[in-house]
């Protein structure tokens, strides 16, 4: 049995064996999403949520992920939720508000959101960076973001797409932040 299924098998397995156990079905919607089946992952979510739509983790990270597909008011709506019901939430909850801004062109959100992520050793920091801050016509500042990203993924120039897409789920998305690392330099990101 490859790794994937089973992975599926032993979260299908513990949401069979606790169903109400809101961690156990979070386990089989988090299988869902990095699959990339859509479908599953939202209808999961849903459930996962209706147990207790007042657990901050579990709202705010359904709300995460539904951004992360494009699910952009849904998703906000939870994730702002997840946000006020705790106040200290993780700080990479601001990953998907940053896609959402990006998304919309709205690149002051965005690098506002990027430097609340505040994860300078995940190569999502300075690519967010990096991106937002090339679209704001920030050149310097963004080469110098580029540079940290490269630092991390020095070949980052071939894997981006693939790495981005581990997490990002819009593929208009993607090709958009392609388009900021590209002005802030970064050559051959396809």
């Amino acid at each position: 049995m490859r790794f994937k299924d089973q992975e599926l098998a032993f979260t299908q397995k513990g949401v069979a064996l606790a169903p109400e156990n809101q961690f156990a079905r979070d386990a089989l919607t988090l299988v869902y999403f990095h699959r990339g089946d859509k479908e599953s992952f939202l209808r999961h979510a849903e459930e996962t949520i209706a147990l207790n739509p007042n657990s901050p983790y579990i709202i705010g990270v359904a709300g995460w992920h539904m951004m992360l597909y494009g699910e952009w008011d849904r998703g906000h709506a939870l994730l702002k939720k997840g946000m006020t019901l705790n106040p200290y939430h993780p700080s990479w909850f601001h990953l998907a508000p940053f896609m959402e801004n990006y998304h919309r062109g709205d690149y002051e959100n965005a690098y506002a959101d990027a430097l609340k992520f505040n994860f300078p050793e995940i190569y999502l920091d300075p690519m967010m960076r990096s991106a937002a801050l090339a679209q704001l016509g920030r050149t310097g500042e963004a080469r110098t973001a580029l540079g940290q990203l490269l630092k991390l993924v020095p070949d980052f120039a071939t894997r981006g797409r693939l790495l981005m897409g581990r997490y990002i789920k819009v593929d208009e998305l993607i090709d958009r932040i392609i388009e900021g690392l590209q002005k802030a330099g970064l050559a051959d990101l396809e």
